[in-house]
């Protein structure tokens, strides 16, 4: 449901003060188009949009609005706001999208290139099943370089597994059955391998 403005509340931010900085009337008015839109966008994904227009300005710095400030007066906005270090309204961390209700607590107002940052892995975090098949699908069928086999050959040559590590991937693959077709494979692969060597030995 999109929010409706009451036109003399919008004027009466105008005229005051906003944390120290007046708001001018032009970027007010792109401010509210702004959330408006990122309400739109927030409920058309499906997530609950509980953010007051009060609470979206005040995630809004100082620093932020003098810069939109003269980026409109520089008549530069519209290119400022759509590089990477224009400002978007989004999500605080991954576990504030999960949840999927945009309040005041797990929204943020940052720069695009931020907020990719807030999306990305953090240490705890774990793929959905669903996360983890389309990762599967874009994978499928795709094969490494000999240049990148071989940086992987060097950043795991002198490793040691645990005895705890060790124990984990023994109990991940136990139950685990191989097709004939894999095993085809595997001994079609050490055969070569072994070929090879004895090639090298001659």
């Amino acid at each position: 449901m999109t929010m409706h403005f009451n036109p003399r509340d919008v004027l009466a931010s105008i005229q005051s003060d906003f944390q120290g900085t007046k708001i001018s009337k032009p970027l007010m008015t792109i401010l509210c188009r702004m959330y408006e839109s990122s309400q739109r966008r927030q409920v058309a994904a499906g997530n609950r949009f509980e953010l007051t227009f009060d609470e979206y300005l005040a995630l809004i710095t100082k620093a932020r609005r003098q810069r939109m400030e003269s980026e409109l007066k520089a008549g530069t906005f519209k290119r400022f706001m759509e590089s990477t270090t224009g400002y978007v309204l989004t999500w605080k961390d991954r576990p504030s999208k999960a949840g999927g209700v945009l309040n005041g607590e797990t929204a943020v107002f940052v720069n695009r290139e931020q907020s990719r940052r807030n999306q990305h892995f953090k240490k705890g975090d774990r793929h959905t099943q669903a996360s983890k098949d389309a990762i599967a699908l874009a994978r499928t069928g795709t094969k490494h370089s000999e240049e990148t086999k071989e940086r992987i050959k060097q950043a795991n040559t002198g490793q040691t597994r645990s005895d705890e590590t060790k124990a984990k991937i023994s109990a991940a693959r136990k139950g685990r059955v191989m097709s004939a077709e894999t095993k085809a494979k595997m001994a079609e692969k050490r055969a070569a391998y072994w070929a090879a060597k004895r090639a090298a030995t001659i």
